[in-house]
């Protein structure tokens, strides 16, 4: 299954606070990168957002700021 998920309410920038519904979409993101569940993920990101290095190990999830 393809799966779209919209991300645009996430904290900008390095210092930008990651709290709330911020940390909670963090931790998502994170799990959906983390976990290969037979999906396909397009996951839209706000243009700053400093994105974990790690998440781009993941061929099921692709980033689109």
């Amino acid at each position: 299954m393809k799966i779209a998920v919209s991300a645009f309410v996430l904290p900008q920038g390095e210092g930008a606070s990651k709290a709330g519904v911020g940390r909670h979409i963090i931790h998502t993101l994170a799990t959906i990168a983390s976990l290969d569940l037979g999906h396909e993920y397009d996951i839209y990101l706000p243009d700053r957002f400093p994105r974990p290095p790690e998440w781009d190990a993941s061929p099921w999830v692709r980033w689109h700021p």
